[in-house]
């Protein structure tokens, strides 16, 4: 039966009905998703703002497990259509050790959805990224940062992102690079193809792994055509040939020649076979 107080408060009742559910499970939560593993989740879906309250509620329990306080954070993370409440929870959790990691990723995500319904916001929790990426003397932290950025996707972003791929620390870089994927148009383009000439494999790596979400560009093309014959790193040509691939499903025959290079006298084998099982497809 349902208590009086659950009925004035539909947040109560969520709360206690996904502390049953999720404390101790390894499942996945998102709100305004069907997970279709937990049939108690399918039952409270459509009280998606109650169901907000009880992840925020879930996540900030100390008393609760680790793993059912993730799950939470993860949840108020990937909210379809986040409010202030949501992002106040998140930003909120930055600071808890056990989870302010995954609440700051979580801010850039709702950053990332709110540019268009509400702008205003999703400056405000860019803000709090920035802010932090640009006072924290910790690498640690000025990498998370840029890690939830690249979650974000956010253009007034890549000033910054530009002035970190300068830091001295190449995990850094690395994140810098990586985190300019969503960051649509030529100039993030031009950052890129400059962050594969950086002397750190990881920063090379994280800005190829960059172009695995944006579409192939003049400028991506002629340095990722270098890069895929120069590179020195297996691991960096092995991504660099997987983003020839997938380019090649929208413009088909895109870098031919230096995929056939590859095929020919790449040191890998199975750099190789890549190459080849690429050309192979008109």
């Amino acid at each position: 039966m349902t208590k009086k107080s659950e009925r004035n408060d539909p947040g109560k009742g969520a709360y206690r009905q996904m502390v049953r559910t999720l404390d101790g499970r390894p499942v996945e939560f998102h709100v305004d998703v069907s997970v279709e593993e937990v049939p108690a989740v399918r039952r409270l879906r459509r009280r998606a703002r109650a169901l907000e309250a009880a992840l925020a509620a879930l996540a900030a329990d100390v008393n609760l497990s680790r793993g059912t306080r993730a799950q939470a954070a993860r949840g108020l993370s990937h909210v379809s259509h986040p409010t202030e409440k949501t992002l106040d929870a998140l930003v909120a959790l930055r600071d808890d050790p056990q989870m302010g990691v995954q609440a700051t990723y979580g801010v850039g995500s709702n950053v990332y959805r709110l540019r268009k319904d509400d702008p205003a916001l999703a400056g405000r929790g860019l803000n709090e990224l920035l802010n932090t990426l640009t006072t924290s003397q910790e690498e640690r932290i000025r990498e998370r940062a840029l890690v939830a950025l690249g979650n974000a996707g956010h253009p007034d972003s890549l000033p910054h992102l530009e002035r970190s791929l300068g830091d001295p620390s190449p995990n850094v870089r690395a994140a810098a690079a990586n985190a300019i994927r969503r960051v649509e148009g030529d100039d993030g383009d031009r950052l890129l193809a400059r962050a594969l000439g950086d002397t750190s494999p990881a920063v090379r790596r994280g800005a190829v792994e960059a172009m695995l979400e944006r579409a192939p560009s003049q400028v991506l093309e002629a340095a990722l055509g270098i890069l895929i014959t120069t590179e020195p790193e297996q691991s960096v040509r092995a991504r660099a040939v997987q983003v020839v691939g997938t380019w090649w499903l929208e413009k088909p025959g895109v870098l031919r020649d230096s995929l056939q290079s590859v095929a020919s006298y790449d040191a890998s084998e199975d750099l190789r076979l890549m190459a080849r099982n690429i050309l192979a497809h008109p």
